[in-house]
């Protein structure tokens, strides 16, 4: 854990645009990131779910 945000604070430091997009995905998400690897869950079945009853 710690090592991803070390990832990310320097990442803000270098300034390179697409690094940035990326570490600030992971940020933004970080907490759903972790969950998957604790749990191994995601939200697949509700995407699923959603897909199936999308307006055609």
């Amino acid at each position: 854990m710690q090592a991803f945000k070390n990832w990310i604070d320097q990442t803000h430091e270098l300034e390179l645009e697409n690094f940035n997009t990326v570490a600030n995905t992971i940020e933004n998400h970080f907490e759903h990131i972790l969950n998957f690897f604790n749990n191994y869950s995601t939200n697949a079945n509700e995407e699923s779910f959603k897909r199936n009853f999308a307006p055609v």
